[in-house]
């Protein structure tokens, strides 16, 4: 299967970006970084955290992790070995930036959530986003095929 501009996808690559939001995510909302801020804004306990189905939680948050990696892979492509990094913050920004955080924010707004909840939220979203991208973009097979004269 190949991207839009005709290039092949790198499924271990999009695998492993698929991940990043769950490590991400495992640093983030850890009681010593800012688990606690995040668990007192929606007045929950870590015992509260133990309670539900956690292989469905994990299982599902991978599925949509993959789907973002895919559509990244697909749809956005490095530019050789020059400003691969910048290339990848590029399209991470300007895809959360115009499209992910005003959703959130909206989101948690109407559901009446503290700014420290939400603030929290953005944050773990654009670094796992950013993380998402780069991982996307530094892999092989993710640069733009010769076009034959």
């Amino acid at each position: 299967m190949t991207g839009y501009y005709g290039y092949e996808l790198n499924w271990l690559g999009i695998t492993l970006a698929a991940l990043m939001p769950l490590v991400v995510g495992a640093i983030w909302y850890h009681p010593k970084t800012f688990g606690k801020v995040w668990m007192d804004s929606l007045g929950f306990t870590e015992e509260d955290l133990k309670k539900g189905n956690m292989a469905v939680t994990f299982g599902v948050t991978f599925i949509m992790s993959f789907t973002l990696a895919y559509y990244f892979a697909m749809r956005y492509h490095a530019h050789g070995d020059n400003g691969i990094m910048a290339h990848a913050a590029y399209h991470g920004f300007m895809t959360f930036g115009y499209l992910g955080m005003p959703i959130l924010i909206m989101h948690q707004l109407f559901e009446r959530r503290s700014w420290s909840s939400i603030l929290v939220n953005v944050g773990y979203w654009f670094l796992a986003v950013m993380a998402l991208v780069l991982v996307v973009h530094l892999m092989p097979g993710a640069e733009i095929p010769e076009v034959p004269e």
